[in-house]
């Protein structure tokens, strides 16, 4: 079975976290939403983020958006005291400012083009406070990650009712800075689901033009969640941006 949007379903969803489980990037998420006053997260996915830092007595706003409905609806199950919402980084407008923006979970990957990175852009744009940072990742692409996921032995995740699947990657093809994938999931009951992306890896170069035409500037870059600087073999570029006083004026 071919699931053409894992996101947004509701059995996918579940498995989210499994996947994916707490790690030095949300470590260092949750230190700076820990220090704002007001946070946003665009692509809050699960949820697990902002319900950690509430968990740990964030006093503050915390609003979390994502577009796939099942993924909200884990997020919800987790805390009611998060404001979620449902809408894509493009479309949003929420009338209200933050003093901190993350994109996490390398969500900023699934904006293919300039335009769409423009136009979510212009999202954290709208949305900042003033003296506010945006902090967003995407993986290194001279890094070549997608290397490592076709190359890889399957891993198995075991599910708390006792079930268990084996999960690998095909890569599929590669095209300029898109480079389409398959996540393969054999059950062992033998059912399998297989789950087909594409992601962009924008260069640094593109992301900081793309920053600057969006009236945003980069305070600095890291290449890894120990937030070391960026090397060729880094495997992030972890982002941090702000609205330069020349453009508030």
């Amino acid at each position: 079975m071919t699931v053409d949007n894992p996101y947004d379903d509701p059995d996918q969803a579940e498995l989210y976290d499994l996947e994916n489980p707490w790690g030095a990037c949300d470590d260092y998420y949750l230190r700076l939403m820990t220090a704002a006053e007001s946070v946003l997260d665009i692509g809050c996915g699960t949820g697990t983020l902002l319900a950690a830092a509430r968990r740990d007595g964030h006093p503050g706003e915390l609003v979390g958006v994502d577009p796939a409905g099942a993924m909200l609806a884990v997020a919800a199950a987790k805390t009611t005291e998060v404001s979620w919402h449902r809408a894509t980084a493009e479309e949003l407008r929420l009338g209200r400012r933050f003093d901190l923006i993350t994109m996490t979970g390398h969500a900023f990957q699934v904006l293919l083009d300039d335009d769409a990175i423009r136009a979510a852009l212009a999202t954290f744009r709208a949305h900042l406070a003033p003296n506010g940072r945006i902090v967003f990742e995407t993986r290194n692409p001279t890094a070549r990650a997608w290397d490592v996921w076709d190359a890889a032995p399957p891993s198995t995740v075991e599910v708390q009712d006792g079930r268990a699947y084996r999960v690998d990657y095909d890569v599929i093809a590669e095209r300029g800075e898109l480079v389409e994938f398959a996540e393969n999931m054999v059950w062992d009951s033998g059912e399998t689901v297989r789950n087909v992306a594409t992601l962009r890896f924008a260069s640094l170069e593109r992301l900081t033009e793309l920053l600057t035409e969006s009236g945003l500037a980069v305070d600095h870059v890291h290449g890894a969640w120990d937030s070391s600087p960026v090397t060729p073999t880094s495997p992030e570029l972890i982002i941090t941006a702000h609205v330069p006083d020349t453009a508030k004026r």
